[in-house]
């Protein structure tokens, strides 16, 4: 009889341990290959730039100068393609449609700007990297430490940023700051948690900082990047397991000039 209760006792054990970590496993397994797929689908900004010539250079004389281009995202596009692969990559209609509905933000990031499409598929105005420099907004860019604002008389005026009281890291910071502050907006739940999109700073050289935030990073370039939010609910034996699982996932064009 004690033989019978003992084994009894061990195999709720067994149950009780076991079949959590097998649900909490396959759960980080697919949490896996929905990011790795993710990653891909990103990978599709680069058939969606236009590079319109803004400055052409003159012809003659036996030379020509350097042509500058503006470029542009078609964003309905990158979407639509964005959503293409991501489909065909899954191969799953309803794990398609469980990951398409918990991207709660997609994110475009150009030099000096970036936009944010929410889960309706609008995209917002363009929000600048700017920093308060005395009365006027000071534009500052990802690639370049040369800055801009206009003076009383709305002339623009351009200056390095060591000459406007930054420096590299700072502008940095501000950069990061300032795309974590509006991501926010659009991932808090009803909790009121939102996620922080870990973007590396070259400029700090502690190592649990790297290790913590190298994976990602949206400030070597063009960027198209989603942030997936899901609340994972693994029940077991009637009880709920509870807990919020953030993806983020994207690809980053370093030369595209």
């Amino acid at each position: 009889m004690g033989r019978t209760i003992f084994f009894i006792f061990l195999t709720i054990i067994i149950a009780f341990v076991m079949v959590p970590n097998m649900l909490l496993v396959n759960n980080y397994n697919e949490k896996v290959m929905v990011k790795n797929n993710l990653n891909l689908a990103s990978r599709v900004l680069i058939s969606s730039i236009d590079k319109r010539p803004i400055k052409m250079g003159e012809l003659g004389q036996g030379y020509e100068k350097e042509v500058s281009y503006d470029i542009h995202i078609h964003r309905d596009r990158l979407l639509n393609q964005f959503y293409d692969i991501l489909y065909k990559n899954l191969l799953d209609k309803l794990l398609y449609e469980e990951t398409k509905k918990n991207i709660k933000a997609k994110i475009i990031v150009y030099n000096d700007r970036f936009y944010i499409c929410d889960t309706l598929e609008r995209w917002s105005a363009p929000y600048y990297f700017i920093h308060k420099y005395g009365n006027s907004p000071l534009y500052l860019n990802t690639k370049t430490n040369i800055a801009y604002y206009y003076d009383d008389t709305g002339i623009k005026i351009y200056d390095d940023i060591y000459g406007l009281g930054l420096n590299s890291e700072k502008k940095k910071e501000i950069i990061i700051t300032k795309l974590n502050n509006e991501i926010a907006k659009y991932t808090s739940n009803e909790f009121k948690e939102s996620i922080g999109i870990k973007i590396y700073n070259p400029h700090k050289a502690d190592g649990k900082y790297k290790a913590e935030n190298s994976y990602f990073n949206v400030l070597d370039g063009l960027t198209f990047f989603v942030v997936y939010v899901e609340r994972d609910i693994v029940n077991v034996f009637d009880n709920e397991i509870k807990g919020l699982n953030y993806q983020v996932a994207g690809y980053t064009l370093e030369d595209y000039r």
